[in-house]
């Protein structure tokens, strides 16, 4: 099973989520959405690869109306 890793930079805050499966999947947006609620930030900047299953997850987690989340590529 795939293992999603979110770092926060600034707080030092590491969490791992073991997904079902890659790509958008409702639970791993659902947990990843969670997780960025708790450290509380309102606009950020989500980073990935150009792998179109990191792409579609990050568009999912992007779709968070509480949250002003931009999207990044890796070159």
């Amino acid at each position: 099973m795939p293992i999603f890793v979110l770092r926060d930079r600034h707080s030092k805050h590491v969490a791992a989520h073991v997904v079902p499966q890659k790509g958008a999947h409702p639970y791993a947006a659902k947990r990843i959405a969670q997780e960025l609620r708790f450290l509380g930030y309102r606009r950020l900047i989500l980073k990935g690869d150009q792998e179109p299953a990191m792409t579609a997850l990050l568009e999912a987690i992007a779709r968070d109306p509480d949250q002003d989340i931009s999207i990044e590529q890796s070159p």
